[in-house]
């Protein structure tokens, strides 16, 4: 009952963000559900919207393009309760878990892209993991959704933008922005790379892999950030 209530809640608050109907699907494809009761035509609309609005991933995956949702840890930022969004999260990854075993290309709007990386970390990071980032909004919600592992998360940042924060940490490092300029990556336990860059109209493109090779240049080049001044 108690679940109920919130998942309407849920849907209620990301409805008056993005619409009621692309609401429902949203949650939908959490679930999986929505797979055979639209039109064709519909659905395609319905996607669009929704990666367009920036709440769903385009990936290409073996040459075929297709949509899914992006993990719902987003929610927290409606201050729903904790533990029913980690529920719904857990859901999701256990239907689109299989989405990342292998080598895929993605491309989102908006912002986030930082939720999505959050995820990878919470469900993925056994050890350790490495992250070039740009400001401080991914720094701290890693702290606050991973604190079990925050410690064990190194981050290059932008100078400029953490000028403001006025703060320093043993785990971040500081460089110019021509250095890291628009390449965003994660690298999760020297096994799993997430690579992306933002182009200029808030676009995301990127890929995810585990291509061993790709994985050795990128942590080499975050090694020689790191022990650079």
């Amino acid at each position: 009952m108690k679940n109920d209530y919130l998942e309407k809640a849920a849907v209620h608050m990301l409805g008056e963000e993005i619409g009621f109907e692309e609401a429902i699907f949203y949650w939908d494809m959490i679930y999986k559900k929505n797979e055979n009761n639209l039109s064709r035509s519909k659905k395609y609309r319905t996607f669009q919207n929704l990666f367009n609005l920036g709440f769903l991933l385009r990936i290409k995956q073996k040459g075929v393009y297709s949509y899914i949702p992006f993990p719902p840890n987003f929610l927290l930022k409606y201050n729903l309760d904790k533990s029913f969004v980690e529920e719904k999260v857990n859901d999701f990854f256990k239907n689109y878990s299989s989405c990342f075993d292998k080598e895929i290309f993605f491309e989102s709007h908006g912002d986030l892209i930082d939720f999505f990386i959050s995820f990878f970390i919470k469900y993925f990071m056994k050890d350790k993991s490495s992250l070039m980032i740009g400001g401080p909004p991914i720094y701290h919600l890693l702290k606050k959704e991973v604190p079990n592992k925050f410690e064990n998360i190194n981050f290059l940042g932008i100078d400029d933008y953490f000028k403001k924060e006025n703060f320093k940490s043993s785990n971040l490092k500081l460089k110019p922005k021509e250095i890291i300029s628009d390449r965003r990556y994660c690298l999760i336990d020297d096994s799993l790379l997430i690579c992306f860059f933002k182009a200029i109209d808030n676009r995301y493109f990127g890929y995810l892999t585990s291509n061993k090779d790709l994985i050795k240049d990128k942590t080499e080049e975050f090694k020689v950030l790191w022990k650079s001044k």
